[in-house]
């Protein structure tokens, strides 16, 4: 090869370097947000946030790199695993339904939807970031997993931060509703259990992640920055998470629910009525309610009358008169006349 045949060389491979360079920038994914750092030469500080479609720097001129967290809609799916994707893997994060009961101690079964992202403002995706080295969630690639769709970490972090946090939510909102949850899947209740669910579940995250009064956690729906088309201007809009409780069915097994779930029932009515009564709550107060509670349950005209405190013989007055209501006059019943032919 001639002088001049490399020297023409060298001048294409330049060119096609230019217009490769040129050509070579590209943008995070929709679907990400790249959290760009030093790689260790001089420190590991969050420079700045690359969000969805902003390009991406050439992480080789100056010492840094890209590490990615997920900036799209995400869920939570609790359920029992019967659906399936079409390549006959079960649908949903945990396919256990939370175990809770309602308000009268029935125990059941609770398959439910959150429906969440991260928030994106600066603060909450650098102490997510520091958060999740614990799992290693976080990804060298703006791609996600072929693992139920996330990476094992990702599905790591979820299981010790969002479980926990949705069971204590369930478990409390179910203690609020009815069996009529159960029994005709009654919108009212399942509305009582969702709100209650939404307007908790934020102070159950924080103490796991330990952030403070600071949310990593937001509702996908209605989260966003003032203006979409320019993500990182301004102050991302945290909206409350989204919770849809999909099916409450009643356990089928009883027993703890007859027992533990009695005594639990019992322990709570016995607090509140100590709170209201005072000390004799224990052994007076209760008793007489129960007994009341029985005697108008039988009769449908019912009138207690209570002479003094029973329960302590405080206030009570011989003379005073117990005046029982007068038994209900029968009601007259017409007869037709006859006639004798």
């Amino acid at each position: 090869m001639t002088k001049n045949s490399v020297f023409k060389l060298f001048a294409l491979f330049v060119i096609a370097s230019m217009v490769l360079a040129a050509c070579g920038a590209f943008t995070a994914s929709p679907g990400f947000c790249g959290l760009y750092m030093g790689d260790g030469t001089y420190d590991n500080d969050i420079d700045k946030i690359i969000y969805p479609g902003q390009e991406i720097p050439n992480t080789l001129e100056d010492y840094h790199k890209i590490m990615y967290l997920p900036c799209n809609e995400r869920n939570y799916l609790i359920n029992s695993g019967k659906e399936q994707h079409i390549d006959g893997s079960p649908i949903g994060d945990l396919h256990t339904p939370l175990e809770a009961k309602t308000s009268s101690g029935t125990d059941v079964f609770v398959e439910i939807s959150v429906y969440w992202t991260l928030n994106q403002n600066f603060d909450a995706m650098t102490g997510f970031y520091a958060y999740q080295l614990k799992f290693k969630a976080a990804s060298e690639t703006d791609i996600s997993g072929d693992e139920n769709s996330s990476t094992p970490g990702w599905n790591k972090m979820l299981g010790e931060t969002m479980l926990p946090a949705v069971k204590r939510s369930i478990v409390e909102a179910m203690s609020l509703t009815s069996d009529a949850i159960w029994q005709s899947n009654d919108v009212d209740q399942r509305t009582i259990a969702e709100e209650y669910a939404i307007s908790v579940i934020k102070d159950k995250l924080r103490p796991i992640y330990g952030s403070g009064d600071l949310d990593y956690f937001c509702g996908s729906t209605s989260s966003a920055w003032p203006d979409p088309k320019s993500p990182g201007v301004g102050e991302y809009n945290c909206a409350d998470l989204e919770i849809v409780i999909d099916i409450v069915k009643k356990n089928p097994d009883q027993t703890n629910a007859s027992t533990q779930g009695s005594i639990e029932q019992s322990q709570q009515r016995l607090q509140i009525a100590t709170e209201l009564y005072g000390p004799e709550a224990a052994h007076c107060w209760l008793g007489y309610q129960d007994t009341i509670q029985l005697a108008c349950s039988v009769s449908p005209s019912c009138n207690i009358i209570i002479n003094g405190n029973p329960c302590t013989g405080e206030g009570y007055d011989e003379e005073q008169p117990i005046v029982l209501p007068d038994p209900p006059m029968p009601t007259a019943v017409p007869v037709e006349p006859t006639v004798t032919p």
